[in-house]
């Protein structure tokens, strides 16, 4: 148990190796992920079944491969390993409608403070019809569980059911206890790899840069206060992400693990975020505090001058036109989200355009009374640095995304036609 454990953390720590935060790219192609093969190790097996897992550190408690594996639980009748079914390897435990609650030793197979490190515990479950897992973890001492969560099972399908350790009453110690399972449902159900996951993650924190730095101006000519936006940093934690940028807002999403409508995180960066729930709906958010959530742009905290609220609803509604020579370019109008192919998509808040090469120039003409701080992507550009500029005023809040895209916000007040140039260092 002890050599599968420590090769599951080396694969995940393995995988995890790569671009920052490249797995959230939600343009990047998706590529098929291979079945789990029954015979690479239990750690290997699980990461494809479930990709999320790779860059995670994890451990799998129990996987069912081997008969004393149920010494470790405790039931009023003793489960029976099934070799039919299996989320990983060959086997899981057999849970028939006279079994319906059994409870794993945590003291038994995690040695050490409890639990420590560890932010997520439970295990995967498939049933032959309606069914529903009741997971709690109570310590040895402890009369009421540490925290408990319900998770209902879509039939004929392996099923996560986690618990959030960061949110349980328990503060951690030598007392580990007892994972408890309670099946609600008279269908057959089985239970296989019983694990502790730490997936607490900062998805994007980033250093102050010069590339941070910015300057708030006018392009007619009025006055604005010079200001750089304040750090903010985006963390996966638990059953739960959290944006916060101290100070001024902080917002916790439940994931998709946590809730069905819960949030997946598709793109993290300095200047934004996007997630997306398995229920298909959107939710942008800026870190200037802005968020587009279904289309609909607001701000996230109220302390926001009113002009300012009215102004940004005005130019959301009515998006200013873009013009690009075709030498350069042109006005990308087929993006998902941009329900007027106008070039500006209302999902995300940003202007889209396409570059033919290395040098880009485009006119962002207000249809509005002003464009406050408009955010534009562009893509086609070939790698390298880019200098942004706009009116020749030198714009350094722009990042790469994972796929290419040069992802730019203006932190100007467009009140006229304006003309941004881009090039890129080859």
């Amino acid at each position: 148990m002890m050599l599968k454990t420590v090769f599951a953390i080396f694969i995940a720590a393995f995988l995890a190796l790569g671009p920052g935060c490249a797995e959230y790219g939600s343009a990047q192609p998706k590529r098929p992920v291979p079945p789990p093969l029954a015979d690479e190790p239990i750690g290997l097996q699980l990461t494809r079944a479930e990709p999320r897992l790779a860059g995670e550190s994890f451990r799998v408690l129990l996987d069912f491969e081997k008969p004393h594996d149920s010494a470790f639980l405790l039931a009023p009748l003793r489960p029976t390993i099934d070799p039919g079914n299996a989320h990983t390897g060959r086997s899981s435990l057999l849970l028939n409608p006279q079994i319906r609650e059994f409870a794993v030793k945590l003291g038994a197979l995690s040695p050490g403070p409890f639990p420590g490190s560890w932010t997520l515990a439970g295990a995967y479950f498939r049933s032959a019809g309606p069914a529903t897992i009741t997971l709690s973890w109570r310590t040895a001492s402890g009369i009421q569980p540490a925290g408990q969560r319900e998770v209902t099972l879509a039939p004929n399908q392996w099923t996560p059911v986690l618990l959030d350790l960061t949110t349980a009453s328990t503060q951690t110690s030598a007392d580990a206890g007892v994972l408890v399972f309670k099946v609600a449902g008279s269908a057959m159900v089985w239970c296989d790899d019983v694990v502790l996951i730490n997936n607490d993650r900062v998805l994007d924190a980033p250093a102050r840069s010069a590339n941070s730095a910015t300057a708030n101006s006018a392009i007619s000519g009025s006055s604005a206060a010079n200001s750089a936006e304040p750090q903010w940093t985006i963390r996966r934690r638990g059953l739960q992400t959290i944006v916060d940028q101290p100070g001024r807002f902080r917002l916790t999403l439940k994931t998709s693990e946590g809730a069905e409508d819960g949030w997946n995180c598709v793109e993290a960066c300095e200047l934004r975020a996007c997630f997306v729930s398995a229920t298909g709906r959107n939710w942008t958010i800026y870190s200037d505090g802005r968020q587009v959530l279904d289309g609909k742009l607001e701000m996230v905290y109220r302390n926001v001058d009113p002009a300012i609220r009215i102004t940004l609803a005005e130019q959301h509604a009515e998006p200013g036109e873009l013009e690009v020579a075709e030498e350069f370019g042109r006005v990308n109008r087929e993006t998902a989200g941009d329900r007027n192919n106008d070039g500006y998509n209302e999902l995300r808040g940003a202007y889209q355009l396409s570059a033919n090469g290395c040098r880009f120039e485009a006119r962002l003409i207000p249809k509005t009374r002003a464009i406050v701080k408009p955010i534009i992507e562009i893509a086609g550009l070939p790698r390298g640095a880019a200098i942004v500029t706009v009116e020749g005023q030198l714009i350094e809040r722009h990042v790469r995304l994972p796929d290419g895209r040069l992802l730019v916000q203006i932190p100007l007040t467009i009140e006229r036609a304006a003309t941004i140039n881009v090039s890129v260092k080859k």
